[in-house]
């Protein structure tokens, strides 16, 4: 039986913390037959704002912030009171899919269907849940994160009878199961939001798991780790293409840069199939192949891009990517990244 697909949520505050939550619901309109939304006590018009989409699902729920240690536990609370109400408004007899996002996480609507094929794959093939590469844009729209725990493959559709936990950021299947990969990336924006409005987030969330007054040395201690470890991250540049629906935002806060036109480009490559769409959409004028490495290249040092996964000449030609990237992502996902080190960016068309 072909399967129903449900989306699920978090979220509190999601105006003050100036999360794309609205962008993220709208993103899986295409291809979900019920959203749902694990709201919690907002000071702001998160509900209102949630309410006027009127295809939303609200589950109103109270998050108590945990005295000790990080949120994951609230997290998982949270998504397993919503995915307990899920279960029991579910009256089908067609198996049910979950697509969980993060309020400031998103598909691309070029993948959308896709996603939704890759979806009733995995259920064909009796797979229990799918993995997708996450891009993680950090301080800009043009940078993402090479930190290990942003490049683990992530967690974000499974089936509806499943137990899951967060852990290190990540979902979990509570019980060995069986998974699906897709080759298309979610989006993650968290971290380019107003980096004050991020500190004032953390410090006020530290302020309720310790007592203010009697730990306020505590809290500047904590935050200014999450400050310390902020600037340690490190990035690759990205000049990808981003969702259409996040495109105001990205150009609102000044942060949407675009690429010039390079006049040629030489790749070099034995694996990845130079017919990808992608290459279709590099904003260059000229594209030269070369399958395997020779001497004669060094005399197209400035234009070439190797695509192969030798370090040692991935380092010369200076793209040269992290093995988990290689591992993880997609082969024009891995273009994208090497092509942005050169400053080269994508047309949209």
């Amino acid at each position: 039986m072909t399967p129903l697909i449900y989306s699920l949520t978090i979220l509190k505050n999601g105006l003050l913390n100036d999360y794309p939550f609205v962008e993220s619901i709208n993103s899986l309109n295409e291809i979900v037959d019920e959203s749902f939304v694990v709201l919690g006590d907002s000071e702001d018009r998160t509900e209102t704002v949630l309410n006027d989409l009127g295809t939303v699902n609200i589950l109103k729920n109270k998050w108590v912030e945990p005295k000790e240690g990080v949120n994951l536990n609230l997290i998982t609370e949270q998504v397993t009171y919503g995915l307990s109400c899920m279960r029991k408004y579910a009256k089908s007899s067609n198996p049910i899919w979950v697509i969980f996002l993060f309020a400031d996480e998103l598909f691309s609507e070029e993948d959308i269907l896709n996603i939704k094929n890759d979806i009733y794959s995995a259920n064909d093939q009796g797979a229990d849940y799918v993995r997708f590469s996450r891009l993680n844009f950090q301080k800009d729209s043009s940078h993402i994160s090479y930190h290990d725990k942003h490049l683990l493959k992530a967690i974000r559709a499974f089936r509806l009878d499943q137990e899951v936990l967060i852990r290190k950021d990540h979902l979990k299947i509570s019980k060995k199961t069986i998974a699906f990969d897709s080759k298309f990336p979610v989006f993650h924006y968290g971290n380019i939001r107003d980096f004050e409005k991020r500190k004032t987030k953390i410090k006020r969330s530290l302020q309720k798991r310790f007592d203010h007054e009697k730990d306020n040395n505590k809290v500047n201690k904590e935050l200014n780790i999450f400050i310390s470890n902020e600037k340690k991250i490190k990035t690759y540049k990205y000049f990808g293409n981003h969702p259409e629906l996040i495109h105001e935002k990205l150009e609102l806060s000044r942060k949407f840069k675009k690429s010039k036109l390079k006049e040629n480009v030489v790749f070099c490559s034995s694996k990845i199939d130079k017919n990808l769409r992608i290459f279709n959409k590099l904003n260059v004028i000229n594209m030269e192949w070369y399958k395997r490495f020779s001497f004669k290249l060094f005399l197209k040092i400035n234009e070439i891009i190797y695509l192969g996964n030798s370090q040692f000449f991935s380092m010369f030609f200076r793209s040269h990517l992290s093995k988990d990237i290689i591992k993880n992502y997609s082969d024009e996902l891995i273009v994208i990244l090497k092509v942005s080190k050169k400053n080269i960016g994508i047309r949209k068309n």
